[in-house]
């Protein structure tokens, strides 16, 4: 008994899908493109005010700037330091600014008029740290002189001075439980938590980092102490006795700055290898990166997100604004989770039918009544969808069908090389069939020149294919055997083959540079498995 033909069926391989963004990453996507400012010299800080609007402040070379962050634009610039600032920050009220100088002078300058009310002398090396304390009248600073001080700003005067680092003194921040504590990080590797009430002002805790310690953060709740330098981030338990609680690495080079968003859910690190990484602060794992044109220095966002700031090591000034009807934070799991259901039910919920509608039912027997619940219905979740082109009764052969079921393999072959581009897993399937009936030899011997030149191009495209290659090599070793005798006699045909050749070369020099890491890999798992079988 005759049994029906069986079309063609294509090869189901993997095919790689693009890399879907996830809700956090569109979310700091949303940033507008940056309005850029360049200076003269690289951006060594940058601070967001407190309080509404937000202005950022920016400092470099001799320069200290307050942008306005609803349009961009320079809104002070202070420039009455003779030599170069360092680290300039607000108050908590945004009224007041404090600034570090070279020769280790501390200025307090009204952000309004830009008139310097206060100049603290006592450092005798550059000033790079300088902050507000939790009592508006107090100021902190710390220099390359190795000191920490503590300044009265009503008297102008010098409350303490402690002297405890053994290297310079480049970062440091206010300790948000206690006005009298501060917390500095130095380059002889040690983040020291110091406290001024007791009268020789010693170090409460000091922590090592490891490296030359280049930004320090404390989180809001006081018991959790953050610190970057090199290319890794080390977070503490300041609760614990500095206790060391997570470890990571996620840049390429040294980590220069800091900063939480604002419901300090976020750490956002900045970095010389020109990236923003930010982390989920639970768990430290990165849910997020932003790419950057030059070395990053001193990062600022503020507190309601919307605006993020970013100075770097060529001087340029990166400005950026959260554009508005964007998705939200992924930062609560259930919302993202609702929201992606609702997007799922309104891709899948049926439409009303046509004659589902009163007074609109057909008459039974009539055409419309079979179908009327196909007319306009929609495929819900959980339904198996049959294409109706797969059955018998509605598929209409392929000319390529046509010609396997008459055995004319020749024409076959001929047929699924006229339109590749798009079509490749279709010709890797013809070739399957035609290797599963033994007729590969049959369909590929004399062959026209144009077949022959675009089957080469076809293996030229598609050999190196790591998917394909396990079934294209032996039919292109059958080829290279059939036709060999062609190369000198065809001028086209010998191009085509030079050009499949170099790339083959090509593959094997990747595959040469790999060879040492796929060793390293083999002689693990070789490894791993005699530990197992001696065990």
């Amino acid at each position: 008994m005759a049994t029906k033909f069986r079309r063609l069926l294509l090869k189901d391989f993997p095919s790689p899908e693009a890399p879907k963004e996830s809700l956090e990453q569109e979310y700091w996507n949303a940033f507008a493109f940056p309005t850029v400012f360049k200076e003269f010299s690289a951006i060594n800080h940058v601070d967001i005010s407190p309080v509404h609007p937000y202005d950022a402040l920016v400092t470099s070379s001799g320069k200290v700037q307050i942008f306005e962050q609803s349009t961009n634009v320079v809104k002070r610039t202070s420039t009455r330091s003779k030599d170069n600032t360092y680290g300039a920050r607000f108050r908590a009220d945004g009224k007041l600014m404090v600034t570090g100088g070279e020769s280790g002078l501390v200025q307090v300058l009204d952000t309004q008029s830009r008139a310097i009310l206060r100049n603290l002398r006592g450092h005798t090396a550059t000033t790079r740290v300088c902050s507000f304390g939790k009592e508006q009248t107090k100021v902190f600073s710390a220099s390359d002189d190795k000191t920490v001080k503590q300044w009265d700003l009503p008297t102008e005067k010098e409350i303490r001075s402690i002297k405890g680092a053994t290297d310079y003194i480049r970062c440091g921040c206010l300790y948000p439980k206690n006005s009298d504590q501060f917390v500095t990080g130095s380059y002889d590797h040690i983040v020291n938590l110091w406290d001024f009430r007791t009268k020789e002002s010693e170090k409460v805790l000091s922590m090592d980092h490891g490296a030359p310690v280049e930004s320090v953060l404390v989180h809001s709740i006081g018991n959790i102490l953050i610190s970057s330098g090199s290319n890794f981030v080390k977070v503490w338990d300041i609760a614990g006795g500095g206790r060391l609680l997570y470890h990571f690495s996620n840049h390429q080079k040294t980590v220069t700055s800091l900063c939480f968003d604002g419901e300090e859910t976020r750490l956002l690190t900045a970095s010389l290898d020109r990236n923003i990484k930010i982390h989920n602060v639970y768990d430290y794992s990165v849910v997020a990166s932003l790419s950057y044109p030059s070395p990053i220095l001193a990062l600022g966002l503020s507190h309601d997100d919307k605006h993020l700031v970013v100075g770097m090591a060529d001087g340029a000034i990166s400005l950026q604004h959260r554009t508005p009807n964007k998705k939200q934070k992924s930062s609560a799991p259930k919302n993202a989770s609702n929201a992606s259901e609702r997007k799922y039910q309104r891709k899948f919920d049926p439409k009303p039918y046509p004659y589902r509608a009163p007074g609109k039912i057909p008459k039974p027997g009539t055409d419309e009544y079979r179908t009327r619940n196909s007319k306009g219905a929609v495929p819900i979740k959980g339904d198996f969808i049959v294409d109706a082109t797969t059955s018998g009764r509605y598929y209409k052969h392929t000319k390529l069908d046509d010609a396997l079921r008459k055995f004319d393999y020749r024409e076959a072959f001929e047929i699924s090389l006229k339109h590749v581009v798009g079509n490749e897993v279709r010709v890797i399937s013809l070739l399957t069939e035609l290797d599963r009936r033994d007729a590969l030899e049959i369909a590929m011997k004399n062959q026209e020149e144009e077949t022959l030149i675009r089957f080469v191009a076809f293996l030229s495209g598609n050999l190196s294919n790591s998917t394909y290659s396990k079934i294209l090599i032996p039919v292109a070793n059958l080829f290279l055997d059939l036709y060999s005798p062609m190369i000198e006699a065809d001028a086209d045909f010998r191009k085509k083959l030079y050009k499949l050749n170099g790339q083959l070369l090509k593959d094997l020099e990747a595959c040469k540079d790999r060879r040492p890491a796929l060793l390293a890999v083999a002689g693990g798992c070789l490894r791993a498995r005699e530990d197992e079988g001696d065990r």
